[in-house]
């Protein structure tokens, strides 16, 4: 036969029980555990440091580009952008044996503090030489940019052609945006180059 609990019995067990219950609740908070917000924030740290990886290389990458605008952007007023490019177009023409005809200006676009300005130059001799101009208008530290190249054929013999080159150059925007007299100037610096060389 088993021994039944009398109610005071009952009385005692389910204060003991409760207590151990307490007791446990009371040391499941106290009880240290892994905190779950440093492995958060190892995690945050470790992404910080990787963006901040990612920004260093953008601005590296930035500068470089930078560099290489600036390399190209003539560091004058726009007004004074045309005589420096004839002389550039003059000079490689005549280190390639080409007779440069004339040299016009063309409309100036305005975009992003930048100003280009367009420039179509007329050469004729030998077709090897008019592409070793147009390379040498494109090498690197030249400030002109070749945009287009248009040819027909010479009057002066087998081999020879006449072509019109596009070229732009980039300078920095006037404050007042082109106007008035910043325009005139450009105008006035943009001559037409009659005869050859």
């Amino acid at each position: 036969m088993s021994p039944r609990l009398s109610p005071e019995g009952w009385a005692v067990l389910v204060k003991w029980v409760s207590a151990a219950a307490l007791l446990l609740g009371l040391a499941y908070l106290w009880w240290p555990k892994g905190d779950a917000s440093l492995v958060d924030a190892d995690a945050k740290r470790r992404q910080e440091r990787q963006l901040e990886k990612q920004i260093e290389l953008t601005k590296r990458s930035l500068a470089e580009l930078e560099a290489k605008i600036n390399r190209r952007v003539y560091a004058m007023a726009p007004d004074q952008v045309g005589p420096k490019a004839l002389a550039t177009v003059e000079q490689l023409a005549k280190r390639c044996g080409l007779a440069l005809s004339s040299f016009r200006p063309q409309k100036a676009v305005q975009s992003e503090g930048l100003e280009q300005l367009g420039f179509a130059a007329n050469v004729s001799g030998p077709f090897p030489d008019v592409v070793r101009f147009i390379r040498l208008l494109e090498a690197e530290g030249s400030r002109l940019a070749v945009v287009s190249a248009q040819f027909n054929a010479g009057d002066q013999g087998i081999g020879d052609v006449s072509a019109t080159v596009g070229v732009v150059a980039f300078a920095q925007a006037p404050n007042n945006g082109g106007k008035g007299e910043d325009r005139k100037a450009r105008l006035a610096a943009g001559r037409v180059v009659g005869g050859g060389q």
